[in-house]
């Protein structure tokens, strides 16, 4: 794949990740009876959630392999690299705990026992995978800036 078209695929799924994350941010306490509740079929709210979070797995997907293929091709070849490489494998990781607390809070609210700690687990989860869609953004930037030859940069 063309170097260029590798970068614009990251660059639109990282927009597109960002956008899902604030949407499942938004929804879940909009939506709290809808997503947490156990009914016979999925709402459009749960179906737009779940598309969100598989937009934010491909974009970390995408975003690892980009962060291990560019380095044959930038001077950028320090510990930032490895940082975004640890930190998109932390997101990986976290996307299932997202998974794991979601059933866990309707698995309380059901009970009618208190969901706050639960929900603010979670949160700081999708923020922390906000986080890691902001650095790959400026990191893009930085590599971009890399690429131009000294005299080009104004």
């Amino acid at each position: 794949m063309n170097i260029d078209r590798y970068d614009r695929l990251v660059f639109w799924f990282a927009l597109a990740s960002i956008a899902g994350l604030l949407f499942n941010i938004a929804a879940i306490p909009i939506h709290k009876e809808l997503v947490l509740s156990v009914h016979g079929h999925l709402s459009n709210t749960e179906i737009l959630m779940i598309f969100g979070f598989f937009l934010v797995f491909v974009f970390n997907l995408v975003s690892i392999l980009w962060l291990t293929s560019e380095s044959n091709r930038t001077r950028d070849r320090g510990a930032r690299r490895i940082f975004g490489i640890l930190f998109g494998v932390l997101c990986l990781v976290l996307l299932y705990g997202d998974k794991v607390m979601i059933d866990e809070i309707a698995r309380a609210w059901r009970a009618g026992a208190g969901i706050a700690g639960g929900l603010s687990l979670m949160y700081l989860f999708l923020l922390i995978q906000l986080a890691y869609n902001i650095f790959i953004l400026l990191h893009m930037r930085r590599c971009r800036l890399l690429e131009v030859p000294p005299a080009a940069v104004s």
